[in-house]
């Protein structure tokens, strides 16, 4: 059985930490992982607006936010390319977590996503999970919840990354 997760050169290896970026939403807000530090988990999602497929998946993250919320966790959808398109894509879908505009595809290369991706840290900014978006979506959002499950149950006394001063 193949495994979902991608590895690449470019993509960070599980527990180590998350990179940071300084997003606006398309509500105007300045949106940053360093913002939950020590606060909450992230799930952060990279997505590409003109995908049907991405926006469907949005759609499902958007129903399931509670199970995520539960887990003290925080979505970060970004999407490529300019607020005023995603603006345009994602106004009438009413999603309960920040969108983010990467205009010039810089978080998407620092987080090494070269395909539309899931990233899962943990409120210590630890990579416990990545995997893509496409494929089985529910598999990998049950995987998403476990693994921010887990993460709440986890000790930072015991040797947990720490969130770098920013």
């Amino acid at each position: 059985m193949e495994s979902n997760e991608q590895t690449s050169e470019h993509m960070h290896a599980h527990g180590s930490l998350i990179p940071t970026f300084d997003l606006i939403s398309i509500g105007g807000k300045k949106y940053s992982p360093w913002d939950y530090k020590e606060k909450q988990g992230l799930v952060i999602v990279f997505f590409d607006p003109a995908k049907s497929s991405d926006l469907e998946a949005l759609s499902e993250i958007n129903s399931r936010y509670h199970e995520i919320t539960d887990e003290n966790a925080e979505v970060l959808a970004v999407g490529s390319g300019p607020g005023e398109q995603l603006n345009e894509c994602i106004t009438c879908m009413n999603f309960k977590f920040p969108i983010l505009s990467d205009v010039n595809g810089e978080a998407a290369v620092v987080y090494g996503a070269t395909e539309s991706m899931i990233y899962v840290a943990d409120k210590f900014g630890e990579l416990k999970l990545q995997a893509p978006v496409s494929g089985d979506l529910d598999a990998t959002l049950v995987k998403v919840i476990d693994v921010l499950d887990l993460t709440e149950l986890e000790c930072p006394e015991c040797g947990v990354s720490t969130w770098p001063e920013s």
